[in-house]
């Protein structure tokens, strides 16, 4: 018998599905301009590339295949099961290219006369944001529906649980950081660009600031018993979460702006300071509220109080 393993599938999956894309990538240069590739360096770039650009869409996937192979009873490391991701992955990748070549390109050309009045960078945002969502979705539709479609060609083990006192409390915060954190990137990720070692960096400090948030904010938060994972509550929550968290962040901003162009042009002469002081403290107080809003919900949806009021 294998050991049954909850993460090791869906991580594995994310693997393949990097590794393809990086693969697909130098394909398709090298047929369209061959004389342009200096492939070592390609290599290197379209890995870093598609590893940092595709991180909301990798937790995404394993969030999604997560909840897939637990509906499906798949928890085996098997070569046919092995085989079976790899073709999931396939099917995702052709999908995807004729999502974006044909139907993206449809809908970002009839979308294109009414964003003609908008700012350039208004345009440029929103050129590089409905793609990455659309194509955000569509991945997870086809990962999921995908595993459902080809359960029986995996290893399964139907009689056997992987969801105990042990391990719930891991699994659910694991779940709940996995959709969290994939959201926040999905829309701070095309705001964020990629042209140098600083802004990478910066990206790294981001999705490091973001999963301390979740880890420590809700760690004890998951007190439900249950030898079930509550699939629904996770989503519930972790899309309520993420709603009021970008409600407040966005707020929080707006004001933090307004206080720097009062401060800066204002009758009052402003010195250095007194911005940095209130951008630290305007961090300081997205990280409280998005802590708060990430307790209050995760309790309000896993406490062993509504467990027993049965929170819809």
């Amino acid at each position: 018998m294998h050991k049954l393993s909850f993460f090791k599938l869906p991580l594995i999956l994310v693997i393949i599905c990097w590794l393809m894309a990086i693969v697909t990538s130098i394909t398709m240069m090298m047929i369209n301009a061959p004389e342009y590739v200096n492939l070592g360096n390609y290599v290197i770039n379209i890995a870093f590339n598609k590893l940092f650009y595709g991180l909301p869409k990798h937790l995404l996937i394993m969030f999604i295949a997560s909840l897939a192979f637990y509906r499906c009873h798949i928890y085996q490391i098997t070569v046919k099961n092995i085989l079976s991701l790899i073709t999931i992955s396939l099917m995702m990748n052709v999908i995807v290219i004729l999502f974006d070549n044909y139907i993206l390109s449809f809908i970002m050309s009839y979308l294109y006369p009414y964003l003609n009045h908008l700012g350039y960078e208004a345009v440029l945002l929103i050129h590089s944001f409905i793609p990455s969502l659309l194509n955000y979705i569509v991945v997870g539709l086809v990962i999921y529906y995908g595993i459902l479609n080809l359960q029986n060609r995996f290893d399964r083990a139907v009689d056997f649980k992987v969801i105990d006192a042990d391990n719930r409390v891991k699994t659910h915060v694991i779940l709940f950081a996995l959709l969290f954190i994939s959201l926040s990137l999905l829309f701070l990720t095309p705001i964020l660009p990629f042209y140098s070692a600083s802004y990478i960096s910066g990206y790294l400090i981001v999705v490091i600031i973001i999963a301390l948030i979740v880890y420590f904010s809700i760690r004890n938060c998951f007190t439900i018993e249950t030898d079930t994972l509550e699939t629904a509550r996770i989503i519930k929550s972790t899309l309520l979460s993420f709603l009021f968290s970008a409600i407040a962040n966005i707020v929080i901003s707006l004001a933090m702006a307004f206080l720097i162009i009062m401060v800066a042009y204002g009758e009052h002469q402003s010195n250095q300071s007194d911005l940095i002081m209130i951008v630290f403290l305007g961090f300081g107080l997205q990280i409280v509220l998005t802590s708060l809003i990430l307790r209050a919900v995760t309790k309000r949806y896993f406490a062993r109080a509504s467990n027993e009021t049965s929170v819809k």
